[in-house]
């Protein structure tokens, strides 16, 4: 659960939801009700051992429900001398309803009412590495490195949108000439692979792959031409885009060349699968 990751240290209380914060609180408020006869410090490093959390974690909840006028301490001399919870009838209405609300928070400061109300700061995790733009969102896609899949993130909220266990790599080049449409060339040529289980440094590795897999199928589309006829198809502009796949991995490349001009069949197009050029 949500509060567990706070209480172990991999999420933040920024990170948290208003929900979950309030999830947080009526947690520890809780745990006191049920050792209210201990002392203050037993309580906070009994709470902090038991969710294996920090005293500095715990004392967030604490410093919270106090200022909000749920939770008080008091100094007394039995059954032992020291300070102990009390709580109060705000904190024991939430106890008796079984969970926290925001009204419960009325008559907190405004930094405490703040502090649980206000939206979550969330992170990209670690083990999240950045692959690219989706072609079809604009969204930018992750490779999560934990679980071997590329995920989709809302660029606002950090949300995760969707994720897959493959990732299409599309690549469209194009040639330009000296002569124009006086010299036959190919206009566009498209590219696409799928692929699976590779992070940023071996997707770029896939790209140059494909680069020369297209390369080798414009030098075999132009051998019976004259090389002075035709363009240097080294002369190439490349785009890459990517797009999360529901496809299997393959070491194939699908082309598609369109417009080829000035052949009198200007415009046609047609798709050809070749394997990858390593």
């Amino acid at each position: 659960m949500v509060k567990e990751e706070y209480y172990i240290g991999i999420k933040d209380w920024s990170n948290l939801t208003p929900s979950e914060r309030l999830e947080a609180l009526f947690d520890y408020l809780n745990y006191i009700s049920k050792n209210i006869g201990k002392k203050t410090t037993e309580i906070r490093e009994r709470f902090a051992r038991e969710r294996k959390t920090t005293i500095y974690r715990v004392e967030r909840l604490e410093r919270i429900l106090w200022f909000s006028g749920l939770l008080r301490s008091r100094f007394r001399i039995e059954p032992t001398r020291g300070w102990y919870f009390e709580i109060t009838d705000i904190g024991r209405k939430a106890l008796s309803r079984g969970y926290l609300i925001e009204e419960d928070f009325r008559f907190a400061p405004d930094w405490v009412r703040r502090s649980v109300t206000r939206k979550p700061i969330v992170v990209i995790p670690l083990e999240y590495e950045y692959i690219g733009t989706d072609t079809d969102t604009g969204y930018p896609i992750y490779y999560d490195k934990r679980e071997e899949e590329y995920v989709l993130i809302h660029p606002e909220t950090k949300e995760e949108v969707r994720r897959t266990s493959a990732l299409d790599i599309i690549e469209t080049d194009s040639v330009e000439t000296e002569k124009g449409h006086e010299t036959p060339f190919v206009s566009e040529i498209t590219a696409s692979n799928t692929v699976s289980r590779m992070g940023r440094e071996e997707i770029y590795a896939r790209e140059r792959e494909i680069q020369k897999t297209m390369k080798e199928w414009f030098e075999e589309a132009f051998a019976n031409i004259p090389k002075d006829k035709i363009p240097d198809p080294d002369v190439l502009k490349v785009g890459v885009e990517y797009r999360l796949s529901e496809k299997r991995a393959s070491d194939y490349v699908e082309l598609i060349v369109e417009k080829v001009d000035p052949d009198p069949r200007a415009g046609y197009a047609f798709r050809e699968r070749r394997r990858l050029r390593r």
